[in-house]
């Protein structure tokens, strides 16, 4: 069975006061995106600031990672609320090493496991740093890495960008399909805002180069 495994852990975790409440967040997250994408997901976290994502449908982890990374961005399902504009440096984000190949579900735990695509998530992980970037799509097909990376690597650039009122737009458009109009009226602000906050965070080229890879991976 083919499947994707993401490797992942918390940006300057040390400057962050209440992990508690990240963590909470991103379970919020993950459940919302196994009930709205319909995704079989297992979850781990470990060493404090790191976690650890398995999932059915390979295609679609790309698209799960910066689902996170836009709900972590706004603080999805934490105490804190979006209400104005925060500085890039105060806003959480996540880096992470998706993996794709065969593999099965673990049994017992995640980060002990040792199939071939965690192996793979996992040592492409400790690349990050080398490499300087915050997301890292990788196969055993190498010609498909090439093809990935630069997508990645774009993709990563404008969501480093992201304000928490963008990554909040961009988390409802992927993962709710809401209407301009239903964002706004679910944000209580005008639908032109929200057409200014998806323009900023370029949204356009986000879903194009996700409905790529999901193309790419599927093949």
């Amino acid at each position: 069975m083919r499947q994707a495994v993401l490797t992942a852990d918390i940006i300057d975790s040390q400057q962050i006061t209440n992990m508690q409440d990240l963590f909470s967040s991103l379970s919020f997250i993950i459940q919302d995106i196994s009930k709205w994408l319909g995704l079989k997901i297992n979850y781990e976290t470990y060493r404090g600031d790191s976690f650890q994502i398995e999932m059915e449908s390979p295609e679609k982890a790309c698209l799960v990672a910066v689902i996170i990374r836009a709900g972590l961005r706004s603080k999805r399902g934490s105490k804190l609320k979006n209400t104005s504009v925060l500085s890039l440096h105060k806003l959480w984000d996540a880096r992470f090493s998706i993996a794709i190949g065969e593999g099965h579900f673990s049994e017992k735990s995640l980060v002990e496991s040792n199939g071939s695509v965690h192996i793979l998530s996992g040592t492409k992980f400790d690349l990050l740093k080398k490499k300087h970037t915050t997301l890292l799509l990788s196969s055993e097909d190498t010609a498909l890495n090439d093809q990935l990376e630069v997508l990645t690597k774009l993709m990563e650039t404008i969501i480093l960008k992201w304000s928490n009122l963008s990554a909040e737009a961009i988390y409802y458009m992927l993962l709710h399909k809401t209407t301009q109009q239903e964002l706004a009226n679910i944000l209580d602000v005008t639908q032109p805002a929200i057409h200014k906050r998806l323009s900023t965070a370029n949204l356009d080229a986000i879903s194009m180069s996700l409905n790529y890879i999901d193309e790419l991976i599927a093949e």
